[in-house]
């Protein structure tokens, strides 16, 4: 025989049994390595059966990886949504926190024995996921495991487990003491919590869109954190006085609560424990209550009254944030934590009245006070009066104290007035003047319009208004914060040079402003000065401004050209939002792009980059597509420093930007029209050529590239380089 085919042969039976030994598994702990998920822990995905495997690698142990904070992303995200079957192998201890996060198509899992611990929002979001088994060796499943599952309708526990069991599908402690997780897709409308339970775990019936009632026992001592999140059907419910704390956002957009019983024994409720519950309209808080949190009873808009007990110590910013049908308000003796903003945005409120025994604050005429009246906190928004005149007592005007008070028509500020809080005014869209007695040393009024008294400082400027133009008085230094904010009338502003600070928020909202003058001489710009001004066209910020804060014209929608001076090194979020930005001019001194300088600016269609910018940040051309010329051909390159600076940029829209050529138009002799220089846009073409000049006695031949000779251009003509094109004649 040959020995080359002997030798030949010999290699393919080799080949044969390694494969048939792999096949049945001999070499098992290297041949189903896939894609690392863990320590000693890896997955397969069999797209035939939509079934992710889980497992470990020989037979060692493993915990999969935590991914809630981790920089690397599960394996399977590429085809997160194709999975309907996981299976964790043996051997496999901990699953990490997010780790099956947003499987939408994920309808079945089987977790192993030997598996201690479920982490943190594991199975968050798995919307198609109907029932799941716990195996007896599981220790401990951490919070928000099945929040959003909404399909889940039955848990089973394998009896052998010492830490947890389950009943009719609901999952509990071992003893039933605490309901870890009622499942969100049980069909029934009604529950009622055994009485063995002491404690209502974190977001244990989060998103249980079927329930419209739970009955709860005498003995339940905890309603945790997000317990009832988004029951939305959810109507009524008594919480016995068993329960002495209920925790943060424990009832949170129960929208069609009609009816909650709150029992004496109860002392805390927690921060935003009843937000948005928008179909209870009569609260009535036990006298036992001690604290209600940050926003506890936010946006409960049929609220129509109120009363906060005697028992209330600390009454919580926000606590009734947005609660729109509230007409009065009651506050008790006990109250003395500092207010701030617990009935802003209430648009009904008439009156706020205190016991005349609270030693922190004090009421008059349903507007709120400190005790001794010194300071004004909250004017109520609903108040029937066009006019206020501040109390001599008063001292300090305090933030957000007439936000939203559109009855309001004018403002009188007395003499003894000191400080007035920079968002005391905010939102205050109705006044339209402002006047300061004559003795008052620290402010004064012209015009209706509030300064200080030096009148270098303008503090506000009417909202309401109905004057369409305003200059600026040179006596000014300082625009303070929101000080032309909201002024609906205005269409033209002037700023002399002699503002040296125009401070944050200046001109926000100014829905009809068109036309804003900026004077040599200003220093400073604050963040968002023109917010939201969604009819100003163009700006020029002058070269006298060395420092400038982000978002300047954030969402100035209107704006089509804009100069940026030469005081500046850097621009950050300037034209975020600046949908209709054609073209804006920066400085040669600029040397960064901060982030979302141009975000959103999808008609941006020429941008010169000044030849010294040494950063560009990663997002300060989102979603944009820079092209040069590369070998005669035009690619796509990275938008960084040294790729664009130095050249300029043109397209048409579309957020596409091409390296541009500045093309000149010498009329050659000709006699009428001016030609401004042009420049070119996509792939190096003109957009579009000059309308043909006129030289009597001749007739225009077109563009060419030689004032005698040369190639004649047309809109396909691709140019290369700065170009200059000579018009052509012959006698007509």
């Amino acid at each position: 025989m040959n020995p080359y085919i002997l030798v030949a042969g010999i290699a393919v039976v080799i080949v044969v049994l390694v494969a048939a030994l792999f096949a049945f598994g001999v070499f098992d702990d290297h041949s189903k390595q896939g894609e690392k998920c863990g320590d000693n822990v890896y997955c397969t995905y069999d797209g035939s059966t939509k079934t992710l495997d889980i497992f470990v690698s020989g037979e060692g142990k493993g915990e999969m990886y935590d991914y809630s904070e981790s920089k690397v992303e599960q394996p399977w995200i590429s085809y997160s949504e194709s999975i309907e079957h996981i299976m964790i192998g043996k051997g496999v201890t901990v699953i990490g926190d997010e780790s099956f996060f947003e499987l939408v198509s994920l309808v079945s899992v089987d977790l192993p024995d030997g598996l201690k611990e479920i982490r943190a929002d594991a199975f968050t979001n798995c919307v198609s996921l109907k029932t799941i088994g716990i195996p007896g060796s599981v220790e401990s499943i951490l919070e928000d495991v099945f929040d959003g599952c909404g399909a889940l309708d039955t848990f089973t526990v394998d009896p052998s487990n010492s830490h947890y069991t389950s009943s009719n599908g609901v999952l509990y402690s071992k003893d039933m003491s605490t309901i870890v997780r009622y499942p969100a897709g049980k069909m029934a409308t009604s529950f009622t919590v055994p009485e063995t339970v002491v404690t209502i775990d974190r977001s244990a019936f989060d998103r249980c869109h079927n329930l419209t009632s739970v009955e709860i026992p005498d003995g339940l001592k905890i309603i945790d954190k997000y317990a009832f999140y988004e029951c939305d059907r959810l109507q009524s419910i008594s919480i016995p006085g068993s329960v002495e704390d209920i925790g943060d956002s424990a009832f949170y957009l129960c929208k069609n609560l009609t009816n909650v019983e709150l029992n004496s024994g109860l002392k805390t409720i927690g921060e935003k424990a009843f937000y948005g519950c928008e179909s209870w309209a009569s609260i009535e808080i036990p006298d036992t209550v001690t604290r209600i949190g940050f926003g506890s009873f936010d946006s409960c808009t049929s609220l129509v009254s109120i009363v906060v007990p005697d028992s209330v110590e600390y009454l919580g910013s926000y606590a009734f944030f947005q609660c729109k049908s509230l007409t009065t308000a009651y506050i008790g003796k006990g109250v003395k934590n500092d207010h701030d903003q617990v009935f802003v945005l209430c648009k009904s409120l008439e009156a706020i009245n205190v016991d005349p025994d609270n030693n922190h604050f004090s009421s008059a005429d349903g507007v709120l006070y400190n005790k001794d009246a010194t300071a004004l906190i909250r004017y109520p928004e609903g108040k029937a009066a066009d006019m206020f005149v501040i109390p001599e007592t008063v001292t300090t005007i305090g933030a957000n104290a007439f936000m939203k008070c559109n009855s309001l028509a004018s403002i009188i500020i007395s003499k003894n007035v000191e400080t007035i809080d920079k968002d005391a005014f905010d939102l205050f869209d109705s006044v339209q003047s402002f006047s300061v007695v004559k003795d008052n040393p620290n402010f004064s009024s012209e015009d209706g319009i509030l300064y200080d008294k030096g009148k270098s400082t303008l503090l506000r400027y009417p909202p309401a208004c109905p004057s369409t133009t305003f200059t600026v008085p040179d006596s000014v230094t300082v625009i303070a914060d929101s000080a032309c904010g909201n002024c609906r009338y205005l269409v033209s502003v002037t700023v002399p040079g002699t503002v040296k600070e125009i401070c944050n928020n200046a001109f926000y909202d100014c829905d009809s402003l068109t036309s804003v003058e900026l004077g040599e001489g200003i220093e400073t710009m604050g963040y968002l000065i023109f917010n939201g001004c969604g009819s100003l066209v163009t700006a020029t910020i002058p070269d006298s401004v060395t420092a400038m804060d982000t978002g300047v014209f954030d969402g100035c929608v209107s704006l089509k050209s804009a100069v940026i001076g030469k005081g500046l090194t850097e621009i950050t979020s300037t034209f975020f939002g600046c949908s209709s930005l054609v073209t804006a001019t920066l400085p040669e001194t600029l040397t960064e792009l901060g982030y979302s300088v141009f975000y959103e600016c999808s008609s941006l269609a020429l941008i010169s980059l000044p030849a010294g910018l040494e950063t560009i940040r990663d997002d300060a051309f989102e979603d944009f597509t820079f092209f040069d010329l590369r070998d005669g051909t035009w690619k796509e390159i990275d938008i960084t420093a040294d790729n664009l600076k130095g050249k300029t940029w043109a397209g048409q829209g579309g957020q596409k930007l091409y390296h541009a050529f500045l093309v000149e138009f010498e009329l050659n002799y000709g006699t009428e029209g001016t030609y401004d220089d042009a420049w070119t846009a996509v792939e190096g073409k003109l957009p579009e050529l000059p309308v043909d000049p006129i030289r009597e006695g001749y007739q225009f031949d077109g563009w060419f590239t030689e004032s005698e000779g040369g190639k004649k251009v047309t809109t396909d003509t691709q140019f290369t380089s700065d170009t200059k094109l000579y018009a052509h004649w012959h006698k007509a």
